[in-house]
């Protein structure tokens, strides 16, 4: 664990808890809500665990007039272990936005790092360039201090595409993190592969696959029917169109439900339309989520291992949908250690057909089957990946700074 002159500031993007009911009335395409779960886990570990933190978040809400009904977020503050925090401002149009988050995050990094002594450690949830830069700034006032990134995601990849540079986000902010990525002291990857990709020889690394908070989990009753569920983003590189194209393969004993919001939403729309098996539930909280993949018969991530940026990803709904205690099907990605191997049921070859067999051979399997290799799924998961454990591996890395 750290030491007590240690402080640590931890800069994030999550939405406090106090503000998520307005963020989510004023929001007005997909948010990201993994990353939301993601840092709030992380922040529960900690408080878990007793760590004295100064926490400040400036929200990654979508950009005025398009995607957020406001083109100003303005700042509030909010509880953190008994201390009052910071939700930072910021002028929320497009192109501006970058550089108001950074000034804003920067203002707030500088005055901290001045008012704070002993031991400093700033840990930032993002790669993206004006989060990083923000907490940089700090080394001007002091140089020691040491600056930790949670990388997630690799900068080529953010974005719904399979081109080398998402179509939202421009060439230049991908050269700005690379410009400044090799003055981090330190870094937490999501897969080994990203410490190859980073070039990271000489900066220290921990890999953290993710994180869940057991906090929601309630007990909801098995549906009768044979369901399979997909959660998440409907995005066009998770090969939903082939989990679509299997289903159709199916007979009439089985459902489709699906969740989420993205650029496939109109195609999943119009294949409901036409198949009255497919149960397209729209954007949901997440509570209401988790109760839904307690209650079908098998959950599905049809994300396939043929393209370069799954080597770099560690879907978060897999720790989720492990939890759950329903069995998960999915592909053997290269992102995934091999402990997790036996808890996961694995979709052998590429084809339509393939992903049908599965689905269909499991689907075959006595209720009692089903229940037993979910739950141990879920063990794993709760015993290993629980936030109180990941936010302590953290804090024993820093401690080796």
């Amino acid at each position: 664990m750290v030491s007590e002159n240690t402080e640590i500031l931890f800069l994030g993007s999550f939405f406090p808890n106090s503000r998520k009911e307005e963020i989510w009335r004023d929001s007005k395409g997909p948010m990201v809500i993994s990353a939301d779960t993601f840092q709030q886990a992380l922040l529960s570990g900690w408080k878990e665990l007793g760590t004295d933190m100064s926490v400040v978040t400036i929200p990654y809400v979508g950009s005025f007039p398009q995607r957020y009904k406001k083109w100003l977020f303005k700042s509030s503050t909010f509880q953190y272990c008994g201390k009052n925090s910071s939700c930072v401002g910021f002028v929320n149009l497009v192109y501006f936005k970058r550089y108001s988050i950074q000034y804003h995050a920067t203002l707030y990094v500088k005055k901290w790092a001045k008012k704070t002594q002993g031991k400093k450690v700033i840990i930032v949830y993002s790669l993206l360039p004006f989060y990083l830069k923000a907490a940089l700034s700090a080394k001007a006032i002091d140089r020691d201090i040491k600056i930790i990134v949670i990388a997630l995601d690799l900068p080529e990849y953010f974005g719904e595409t399979n081109r080398l540079i998402p179509a939202f986000i421009s060439k230049s902010m991908i050269n700005a993190v690379y410009a400044v990525y090799k003055n981090i002291d330190a870094y937490i990857l999501l897969t080994k592969h990203m410490a190859v990709h980073l070039h990271l020889t000489t900066q220290p690394w921990i890999l953290l696959e993710g994180i869940y908070n057991d906090s929601e989990n309630k007990v909801v009753a098995k549906s009768e029917k044979k369901v399979l569920l997909y959660t998440g983003k409907l995005d066009s590189r998770f090969g939903l169109d082939v989990l679509l194209k299997a289903f159709g393969l199916m007979d009439q004993d089985y459902e489709l439900w699906i969740c989420g919001d993205g650029s496939m939403k109109s195609m999943i729309q119009a294949y409901a339309e036409k198949d009255r098996r497919i149960k397209f539930h729209g954007f949901l909280k997440r509570e209401e989520v988790l109760a839904l993949q307690r209650q079908v018969t098998l959950l599905i991530n049809p994300r396939q291992p043929d393209s370069e940026y799954t080597k770099y990803s560690f879907p978060s709904k897999t720790m989720e949908y492990m939890a759950s205690g329903t069995p998960t099907l999915m592909y053997h990605l290269a992102g995934i250690p091999p402990e997790y191997d036996e808890f996961l049921v694995y979709i052998n070859g590429l084809s339509v057909e393939d992903m049908k067999d599965t689905i269909v051979d499991w689907c075959s399997k006595e209720q009692y089957e089903l229940n037993e290799f979910g739950a141990k799924a879920r063990q794993f998961i709760l015993q290993n990946k629980n936030a109180k454990v990941q936010s302590k591996r953290i804090l024993n890395f820093i401690s080796t700074l």
